[in-house]
């Protein structure tokens, strides 16, 4: 194992970071109206893969 790899005595544990908070309902409802909006800007474009 490389030297930089290797645990040294004195360093600190690992520890993981703490989780993001959960999303903003105002981010929420944002998000739902920019999905929207590209859903209806995209009808009439959009392929399904069906047969060709």
């Amino acid at each position: 194992m490389p030297p930089y790899d290797r645990l040294r005595h004195d360093d600190p544990p690992l520890r993981f970071p703490e989780p993001p908070p959960p999303p903003s309902p105002a981010l929420l409802r944002r998000a739902e109206r920019g999905w929207a909006k590209f859903l209806r800007r995209a009808e009439g474009s959009v392929r399904t893969g069906g047969a060709s």
